[in-house]
């Protein structure tokens, strides 16, 4: 079943379902870790408040519950004093323990509140043979009313958590009736680059989307051994490591990288800059007090992209002088997004986002919605946000200034430096840039923050928006 067809049957006779997102307080989270007998709980949770005639009759909440080897997606539906009223599984993927779809199991829900969710465990049989797939519903459903208690007022009332913009109503969320699709959904991640890129995509079969997502993971580490730093084989490394003493041969792609790196640092009047590594290193490993202006001006000396030439006819770099280092951690990752996109979709995956280290890239939206959600966090309270947004066939990259940085003598610096100074950013928070390629974003996003006011007002950033004291969203598109 979709969603709708799942909530119609919960609620045949509601007429508005909307999709509400809320982030629990930290008086929430606490409780909600009390509760659940875990330390670190899920901050956000969602759930379709649904009315006849602008009555609320009921709440709904679509979840996944890990099966053996696949998860499986249901609905839970609760009346407005949250007792369960009925549960639907929409799509079940396992070859053995399709018997937790029968009624006869699910029934058993009915009527439980949040209040006795503690004995679900004990209240509720199980199915032989499908005991792994009962026994994560049966938890799945507890947490859901455990959130459900303390994240709502059970009569509707005042909503105690901190509340984001509702979504659009059910028709433009949910379902797309006209195009017939049922498409299978999959989300997977993996380590690269050092961190975390995760990828969630819809298709017509599990099969063909772990096939196309294995390409763009292969992609991804393939582009890795060109770039890494770390690799002494890499052709950055060989860069790195012999740049300065002759040019060294480069493959087209990297060369076109290290091309298109050199024109934003000119766009940015320097702001990003790859060969900013010898300075980032002097502020990491200072101790107990902050880099004199002498140690500071010598570490500049080897910065700048001046001091890196190109050769477009033998594809060749090489340096001016002794010391430079190139990085290409700060446009690399959004290179790669670019290229596991392009990678599903070869492999006819339009529906797809890609999660790297924070860095968004949404494709087409999921089958009957608008877009991808996506959340900008506060960078001043842990448990807020400051902007929320849905996004296709774009790309999000945010730099904040609160996840990273350097601690002296009692004093928090940014880890963003500034190439041109030497020294680190101030009075900026985070920076959100929207824009149509990864990569662009990776390095604007990274540039903007580094900027100073004025630096960069040309046609780059037609549209700007202010988000709170220090953060600022950019849009090359509207």
């Amino acid at each position: 079943m979709t969603e709708k067809e799942a909530l119609k049957l919960a609620f045949p006779n509601a007429d508005e379902f909307d999709l509400h997102r809320m982030i629990a307080t930290k008086t929430q989270r606490a409780e909600l870790a009390e509760r659940l007998g875990i330390r670190l709980p899920s901050r956000f949770f969602k759930y379709y408040r649904c009315k006849q005639d602008g009555k609320l009759i009921g709440r709904a909440i679509v979840d996944e519950a890990p099966g053996k080897y696949h998860p499986f997606e249901y609905l839970l539906a609760v009346d407005p004093a949250h007792k369960v009223h009925a549960v639907e599984i929409l799509n079940y993927h396992e070859k053995y323990g399709f018997e937790v779809k029968q009624d006869s199991f699910k029934d058993q829900f009915k009527g439980h509140s949040p209040e006795d969710s503690k004995h679900l465990e004990r209240d509720i049989r199980i199915i032989a043979g499908a005991t792994i797939s009962c026994q994560s519903l049966i938890e799945s459903i507890k947490r859901q009313l455990i959130y459900l208690d303390v994240m709502t007022e059970a009569k509707d009332a005042k909503q105690s958590g901190l509340f984001l913009r509702p979504s659009s109503k059910l028709p433009a969320q949910l379902n797309n009736e006209s195009s017939g699709e049922k498409l299978v959904h999959r989300k997977r991640g993996r380590l690269l680059m050092g961190t975390f890129l995760e990828i969630q995509a819809y298709g017509s079969s599990e099969a063909s989307i772990d096939h196309a997502m294995n390409l763009a993971f292969e992609e991804v580490d393939r582009i890795e051994q060109h770039l890494s730093t770390y690799k002494a084989n890499s052709q950055i490394s060989q860069l790195n490591q012999h740049g300065a003493d002759a040019p060294v041969a480069l493959s087209h792609e990297v060369f076109e990288l290290l091309k298109r790196s050199k024109e934003i640092t000119h766009q940015t009047n320097g702001a990003f800059d790859i060969t900013v590594g010898p300075i980032v290193q002097l502020w990491r490993h200072a101790n107990n007090s902050v880099p004199d202006a002498r140690a500071i001006e010598q570490s500049t000396k080897s910065v700048g992209m001046h001091h890196v030439h190109l050769d477009e006819k033998n594809l060749t770099a090489w340096f001016d002088t002794k010391g430079v280092r190139v990085d290409l951690g700060g446009i690399g990752k959004g290179y790669a997004m670019d290229r596991a996109a392009e990678m599903l979709k070869q492999q006819g995956i339009q529906r797809a986002m890609l999660s790297f280290g924070g860095h968004i890239l949404a494709l087409d939206p999921p089958p009957g919605k608008s877009g991808w959600n996506i959340l900008i966090r506060d960078p001043d309270q842990e448990d807020a946000f400051i902007h929320d947004m849905e996004i296709q066939n774009a790309s999000v990259a945010t730099t904040a200034n609160d996840q990273r940085g350097y601690r002296i003598n009692g004093k928090r610096y940014s880890h963003i430096i500034h190439p041109a100074t030497g020294l680190p950013v101030e009075g900026k928070a985070s920076v959100t840039v929207i824009t149509k390629i990864a990569e662009e974003g990776d390095a604007l996003s990274t540039a903007l923050f580094a900027s100073e006011e004025g630096h960069m007002e040309n046609s780059l950033f037609p549209t700007a928006l202010s988000l709170g004291p220090g953060s600022i969203l950019y849009s090359q598109f509207h």
